[in-house]
């Protein structure tokens, strides 16, 4: 997937934080994002010198980075020009309700791709914004109670 030159990082409130690279957003601003700065630098190391951007495996210190952002919450957003990757930890409904509410009214036609991946159930579901609605509404009728 190509990328547009930003992406955004979005807490569970919904609040966007637009950036250019995800990482250094990381690396120069760690409270944001609920890290501190000794934790980041036992990932990337001293002003991020072990940090490639370009490193796409889990074990990299971009995938550690990452997944420790996560871990606090956030949810990273990138597009593209097939479509949009998402990339999350935990509560698969929450997350779509945010990106229904957040970031398919002003970013996204009902044709957008989205790659939405959940890193902590490793599940992967591909789907078009304008679906965003029913796969919400599955989810939550899965979960319902058969006895109701």
């Amino acid at each position: 997937m190509a990328s547009t030159p930003f992406g955004f990082w979005m807490n569970r409130r919904g609040r966007l934080h637009r950036i250019t690279e995800h990482g250094w957003a990381v690396i120069e601003n760690p409270r944001r994002f609920g890290l501190t700065r000794t934790a980041v630098e036992a990932i990337v190391g001293a002003k991020g010198i072990h940090y490639n951007p370009n490193a796409r495996h889990q074990d990299s210190p971009r995938g550690r980075l990452y997944r420790a952002v996560m871990s606090k919450g956030w949810i990273r957003l990138r597009g593209g020009q097939s479509g949009w990757s998402i990339q999350f930890m935990g509560n698969e409904p929450q997350v779509l309700r945010l990106l229904l509410r957040r970031i398919k009214p002003e970013y996204w036609g009902d044709a957008t791709a989205l790659d939405i991946g959940d890193l902590q159930a490793d599940s992967k579901r591909f789907l078009l914004a304008g679906e965003l609605a029913a796969a919400i509404a599955a989810l939550y009728a899965d979960t319902a109670d058969p006895a109701e």
